[in-house]
């Protein structure tokens, strides 16, 4: 993932794998309960990385939950579209 990879290439390795681990818990919060999460629009939904500037974007579909995107809030919010 560019995020990680970005944390463990500016030196901060810690960093880097508690970003990592963060993101685990975060799949696995939209997993447990993928409905809970702000919806924005046409059924795509945002959770937040706790304790990092990151969001999970993602629908839920029938059975499964999809993922768009993992993408620093600070991106224009239409860059995972592209």
């Amino acid at each position: 993932m560019e995020a990680t990879a970005w944390y463990l290439e500016e030196g901060d390795i810690e960093v880097g794998l508690r970003f990592a681990e963060e993101l685990d818990r975060t799949f696995d919060r939209i997993a447990t309960n993928p409905l809970a999460w702000t919806h924005l629009e046409r059924g795509i939904r945002r959770a937040l990385v706790q304790g990092f500037p990151y969001a999970v974007l993602y629908c839920v579909e029938a059975e499964r939950v999809e993922v768009f995107a993992v993408m620093h809030q600070r991106r224009h919010p239409d860059r995972w579209e592209r």
